[in-house]
């Protein structure tokens, strides 16, 4: 049996032969016969793999009634946009990159690597996809609902026509059309019923496409740079983005002789995306958004309601959508931003992120702190008072430009203190004392991998540094230093305290694991270390009950020490686990990320750990060298937070743990196979039932009337293919 696997089915199929002949029966044996059938359930099985997409930065945008329709790297994002704020209803992936989205009646388009997906939203809440065309290279979509068509540009390649009568099976009209100029067709527009702005490198033309399935083109000019995008004001008027080189306005009032009757110079560095609202456009130009006034179509000056968005990320804007009613949306990076006017200027009301990659995590009381670095790194601030309802109530930027992993961050209780080591050769200390405004503290130059906090009764606060080749520590008074033991390889540090003896734990790539008396934060001191103890890459270290130190290792797994006499710890049990990131702590009981999920471990008699339930997260990937996958959880009120690429989720910390339904910080994004789990398992438990017994059936054929000397297969002439002895 053949498994194909088809983008929005599964197909199975076999040869269809049309006669064969059978000499001289010779039955399989019972070992080929078992084997035969694990071969098959080991096909069966693979053909229904599914890898889910999930995170990324919003690349479009539109908005109908209530609903505002996004696309990311990955697939659809849907939100409710009924109120200033938004709220996440909904997602399906795509395969491949997602750049683009048009509407037509309760269905939305997306551009996907493999063409238009054509998606039911008419519950928005469940979108599902209903079919796919396929084409080359699509980067722009345009709707004519009048006449039920779909323009879609695919650059080089021109643009393609397809007809919307069945949404089950989109009809090409007219494919790879290209008009007089043409070099590349990267934007359209409708201006009027039956007629398209098409433009790409240097030259912008209007099409009249009346007859679709016959598309002429009326006149072009040649424009002063590439065209990025086009809107439209009214019938008459057309508006070509052109970069760095700012906005034209395009007559048509007569469509055999478009003519460009004006240019204006946008504020910023590159114009990417307009919208038409009244009598005004409002331009997308790199970080900023412009206002023009507008009078029969023609660009007055820039207004001075313009709006710098707040400093968030390094992208660009790559959308600005109106809302039916009211409302702007401007999507930027992994960010959008609701934007209100009023006669005194324009101002940000609400922001709204989707959660990226989450590297690091940290609860505290009713607060949880993540660490997000997909496109630059930002510190997100959760409110957990209902613990399964996380509410985000600020996004604090770290650091611009390329992001790097946050390798470790701690909450100094005392003071406060959010303190994040950003892996960019900083540490990065943050007021969180209102978690709605962050402010920022001190930053501290410093190659860290990993932090405790350590605070003296009497002395103060301080903070433990293991930057890869010592062990430092600084006072949070002052930031200064206040000692530094060279370490090679120290990676990971947690602190124990036992009356008034402080010490720190510290394992290191080199060197095993060493023991720190850390009571005198000026002046720290070596109280054992055994380098005979192989930790690999120590990733984290943590404490439980001020008796066992905890020691996560990647690709190793989890080395307890008896620490309770820090000169001389006894090494209790090792337990052997693949891929082991980080641990969080909730009394005798340990999780630990696995890349992949998350692992129970019971801890009530730490020589004999009870390894209990592996629990699978979808999501979880590996980037860098070596590879480090993104799974981090922190335990909170009862509750365990496990950051994944894209999403977090929440699990009860039960026995067995147990999962509970959140759609927030963006939510993961479903394969476009399935629109639940709970569909998945129906499909699978489907298709296993039916396929299975009727493969058995001719395993079992062939078992009872199996031919090994002699067998021909013929075609429908008779005439011989094949002959196999």
């Amino acid at each position: 049996m053949v498994c194909v696997l088809f983008f929005d089915s599964y197909m199975f199929s076999s040869p269809n032969l049309i006669s064969y002949r059978a000499e001289h029966r010779h039955r399989m044996s019972v070992i080929e016969t078992l084997l035969a059938v694990l071969l098959l359930l080991v096909v069966e099985v693979s053909c229904l793999t599914q890898v889910p997409c999930v995170g990324g930065s919003y690349k479009d945008g539109t908005a109908k009634g209530q609903y505002l329709y996004t696309v990311t790297q990955c697939g659809l994002v849907i939100y409710d946009w009924a109120q200033p704020t938004l709220k996440h209803i909904g997602e399906l992936g795509s395969h491949g990159t997602a750049d683009g989205i048009a509407l037509f009646e309760n269905s939305v388009l997306i551009l996907a690597d493999e063409g238009v997906q054509i998606v039911d939203v008419s519950i928005p809440a469940r979108p599902q996809l209903t079919s796919t065309y396929k084409t080359k290279g699509p980067v722009q979509i345009e709707v004519f609902p009048d006449l039920s068509i779909a323009v879609v540009a695919t650059g080089v390649n021109g643009m393609d026509i397809i007809l919307l009568n069945d949404l089950t099976n989109p009809t090409p009209l007219v494919q790879n059309y290209k008009y007089s100029g043409h070099k590349s067709t990267t934007s359209l527009k409708q201006l009027r019923p039956g007629v398209l702005l098409a433009a790409g490198t240097d030259v912008v033309a209007a099409i009249n496409v009346t007859d679709p399935s016959d598309p002429t083109m009326m006149s072009s000019i040649a424009t002063i740079g590439s065209v990025i995008s086009i809107d439209a004001y009214d019938t008459q008027f057309g508006y070509l983005l052109l970069g760095s080189r700012g906005i034209s306005v395009l007559d048509c009032s007569t469509l055999t002789n478009i003519v460009i009757a004006q240019t204006e110079n946008t504020p910023g560095r590159s114009a990417t995306s307009s919208a038409v609202t009244g009598d005004a456009v409002i331009v997308a130009d790199g970080k900023q958004i412009t206002l023009f006034e507008v009078t029969n179509g023609i660009l007055g000056q820039a207004s001075e309601l313009g709006i710098d968005l707040p400093l968030l990320t390094t992208s660009s804007i790559s959308k600005v959508v109106i809302r039916d009613g009211g409302g702007i949306g401007v999507l930027q990076g992994g960010f959008i931003f609701i934007v209100t006017t009023t006669s005194e200027g324009m101002s940000v009301e609400t922001t709204y992120s989707m959660l990226n990659v989450i590297s690091a995590s940290v609860v505290s009381s009713s607060t949880l702190y993540l660490s997000d670095h997909a496109v630059d790194s930002v510190l997100v601030v959760m409110d957990i008072t209902v613990p399964e309802q996380p509410r985000t109530l600020s996004r604090f930027l770290l650091g611009l430009g390329t992001p790097s992993a946050s390798l470790g961050m701690i909450f100094v209780q005392s003071m406060s203190f959010i303190i994040v080591c950003t892996g960019e050769g900083e540490l990065v200390v943050v007021n969180v004392s209102d978690g709605a405004a962050p402010l920022l503290v001190e930053t501290i130059p410093c190659n860290c991998t990993a932090l405790a906090s350590l605070e003296i009764d009497g002395v103060g606060s301080f903070l433990l540094v293991a930057d890869g080749s010592s062990v430092q520590s600084y006072s949070l008074t002052d930031f200064r230093q206040t000692a530094k033991y060279d370490f090679n390889g120290a990676r990971s540090i947690a602190v124990s305290v036992n009356g008034t003896s402080y010490v720190a734990i510290v394992g290191s790539m080199n060197m095993g694991v060493a023991v720190f008396d850390v009571s005198d934060p000026s002046a720290v001191v070596l109280l054992w270390a055994d380098e005979s103890i192989p930790l690999g890459l120590p990733i984290q270290v943590a404490v439980t009950d001020n008796k066992t130190a905890v020691i996560s290792s990647l690709n190793s797994g989890i080395t307890l020490l008896d620490i309770r006499n820090p000169s001389d710890p006894q090494l209790l049990s090792f337990i052997s686990l693949p891929t082991t990131m980080k641990v969080a702590v909730a009394g005798s009981m340990i999780y630990v990320a696995t890349g992949g999920g998350f692992t129970e471990i019971e801890l009530l008699d730490p020589r004999s750990p009870v390894v209990g339930q592996n629990v699978s997260l979808s999501g979880a990937m590996y980037f860098s060298d070596p590879p480090l996958p993104i799974s981090y959880s922190s335990i909170g009120n009862g509750f365990l937070y496990c950051s994944l690429i894209g999403r977090l989720e929440i699990w009860h910390n039960s026995l067995p743990p147990t999962p509970l339904p959140w759609s927030g910080g963006g939510g993961p994004i479903t394969p476009p196979h399935s629109i639940s789990e709970t569909d998945d398992n129906l499909v699978l438990i489907v298709i296993l039932a039916v396929t299975i017994p009727v493969s058995l059936l001719v395993i079992a054929g062939i078992y009872l009337y199996s031919d090994k000397r002699n067998v021909r297969f013929r075609d429908e002439t008779n005439q011989d293919l094949m002959e196999m002895e």
